[in-house]
Formats: structure tokens, C-alpha cells, sequence
């Protein structure tokens, strides 16, 4: 077996606060926290090969239950805006052989790439971050202690010293015992066609309750509405939690989090890859891979008009994605 990894670091950041961000990391020793031990990596199976061909029935649930589910699987409050990526997708794994390694980059990369549109082939600032730890929870104490770096409502792009830590509330599901643990930081940002000048958090509310902001041009002020998209992420692996499911599962559970921001600690249901570890624990019963209701759904998330409210918007998505199964048959998983 190769020897583990470090920091699994193998691209340089140009900019400076991803830089300080990482060196805080390492100061406090979170690294070696979310470092892998080679006994670890071989109690997981290898990188799948071909899944057996199983039919799942993803027009066995109801207009009502594909509405449920898409409130967990895009999670946003009411009075908030659904989060997604924009191009800067970057992503860096850490805690892993290379082997392993390259093959989680790969499937994210896939992933993203069939969702968002002109995304960069090379990037040199990370925004999307995967520890694997022996510990998740004292990885996650260990970032936040010395090197907070996601949760607040306006971040740099990439990973910063200014970043807030998730609220409290937050931090206290973070901290449970869980296979996967993630939170993000999301910017909010002028909807398509809006003038650059917006001050984040000011301004008005329109009907739907998404927040407004003013511009000038020829005269008049025009009130545009605002979009969110997603600042940064940080995914933390517990590897003894996880320990159960392929690399494939793994890989595309991890890569549906990225994309789609479900709500921690959810019950989902058993057509999507996101039920793998329902309860906190492997689900022996989950999909091997993303079933074609996560690709439905991530398509529409991607799809879906983001200048608008979430209750608003996960409406349309839950229709994209009925609409979509409505015209295949069932598919495998």
C-alpha cells in the first residue's frame, strides 16, 4: 500500500488567503487530525468496478414525496435563496493515498462538470474541500478552534482567515457522530443583467421575500433581485463511520453534497444515494451510485431560475424533476 498522504495537496494556490487558510490548518494541527492511517484505508473496498444492473422504481413516489424530498435534498430556509456553484468549482482531497485520492477528485469533477456550465478544467484556488479523518469530530473541533473557514454570509472566494464559523446551532449537529459531516459558505450576489453596483445585505424585500438591492442607470434607480451561489465548501469524512460502502458510493454521496447542499442529519429516501448512510450509519440497502432522481434532481437545481425565494424555487425544481422521470423509464442503479 502507498504510503498516506499528509495534506493530499497537489496544486499550489496562488491567492494569498487560501494560502493563510491552509497554513492555520496546519498550525493547528488539523492535518494530522484528518491524516489517514493505511489501516483504515484497507478496511474500505477498493474503487468499484461495474455495479450490478438494478431496476429502482423512481416513479414509485408521488408529486408530494418528490416535493419532500427536494426540500431536504436543496435545503434553504423560506426567507432565503437556494445556494449553487457557479463556475469556480475547485476542488482539493485530503487524508487519502493518491490512488484513492485522484479517484474522488474524478468523480466531483464529473459530476460538476455535467451540471455547471463553464467550468474550468484548472483551477489554483480550492473552494470545495474533503477531508477523510479517523476522527471527524475532532477534525472539525480542530478546524474550527484555530482556522474557521466557512459558515458566514458574505466569504472571499476560496479559503480565507475571515471567515466565520457556522453558527452554533450548526456547529452542535457538526459535532455529532456522523459518517459524513459538511457546511458551506454562500454569497449573495446580483441576479443576471443586474448592475455591479450591490452592497450585500442592504436593501429591500420583495413579495417572495428575496432581498433587493438598488442600482443606478440613466437616471433612474432599478431594483433587481439577487442570487445565491456557493462560496466554499468542506466535507469531513469519518473513515471508521463511513467504513461499509465502495468507493463509487462513496465518492458520488460525496459529490451530491457538494452540488446539491442537502440538510445534515436527513432521512432520505431509498432512490437517491443520499440515503447511504440514513440513521448515521451504512445502509446496506442504498443505490451503488447516483440514481437517475439525484441526476434529475441536480439538473433542475442547475436549471431552475435562482432569482427567486426557496420555497419558490424548490417548487419549480420539484416539477423539473417529476416532469424529467415522467418521460424515462425506470433506470438502473
Amino acid at each position: 500500500m502507498q504510503p498516506c498522504e499528509q495534506n493530499g495537496v497537489r496544486r499550489t494556490a496562488t491567492r494569498r488567503s487560501f494560502r493563510v487558510g491552509l497554513q492555520r490548518i496546519a498550525a493547528a494541527g488539523a492535518f494530522a487530525a484528518v491524516s489517514l492511517s493505511c489501516a483504515h484505508a484497507a478496511d474500505l473496498p477498493g474503487p468499484a468496478g461495474n455495479p450490478a444492473h438494478e431496476t429502482i422504481v423512481v416513479n414509485g413516489m408521488s408529486r408530494d414525496e418528490v416535493r419532500q424530498e427536494v426540500d431536504k435534498m436543496v435545503y434553504a430556509p423560506w426567507y432565503r435563496q437556494v445556494v449553487r456553484w457557479d463556475s469556480s468549482f475547485c476542488p482539493l482531497v485530503s487524508g487519502l493515498p493518491e490512488r484513492f485520492r485522484s479517484f474522488v477528485v474524478d468523480r466531483l469533477n464529473k459530476a460538476a462538470e455535467s451540471v455547471i456550465p463553464g467550468i474550468s478544467k484548472h483551477c489554483d484556488t480550492a473552494n470545495v474541500i474533503v477531508l477523510f479523518a479517523d476522527n471527524g469530530t475532532d477534525a472539525f473541533n480542530a478546524i474550527i478552534a484555530r482556522a474557521p473557514m466557512l459558515g458566514s454570509e458574505q466569504p472571499p472566494r476560496g479559503i480565507g482567515r475571515h471567515i466565520s464559523i457556522p453558527p452554533e446551532i450548526a456547529a452542535a449537529d457538526l459535532r455529532k457522530n456522523l459518517p459524513v459531516r459538511w457546511y458551506r459558505s454562500n454569497l449573495r450576489v446580483p441576479a443576471p443583467g443586474a448592475m455591479d453596483a450591490f452592497v450585500p445585505g442592504i436593501g429591500e424585500h420583495n413579495e417572495q421575500g428575496v432581498p433587493e438591492f438598488e442600482s443606478y442607470s440613466g437616471g433612474d434607480w432599478i431594483k433587481k433581485t439577487t442570487q445565491s451561489e456557493t462560496g466554499s465548501t468542506i466535507v469531513i469524512v469519518d473513515l471508521p463511520l463511513a467504513s461499509g460502502s465502495t468507493w463509487g458510493q462513496l465518492a458520488d454521496y460525496i459529490s451530491f453534497v457538494v452540488l446539491s447542499g442537502p440538510r445534515l442529519g436527513e432521512i432520505f429516501d431509498q432512490n437517491s444515494i443520499m440515503s447511504l448512510f440514513n440513521d448515521s450509519h451504512f445502509q446496506k440497502t442504498a443505490p451503488s451510485r447516483l440514481t437517475s432522481f439525484d441526476r434529475a434532481l441536480l439538473h433542475a437545481l442547475y436549471a431552475a431560475d435562482p432569482a427567486q425565494g426557496a420555497n419558490a424555487e424548490q417548487g419549480e425544481i420539484a416539477y423539473m424533476v417529476v416532469d424529467d422521470l415522467s418521460l424515462h423509464r425506470p433506470t438502473v442503479r
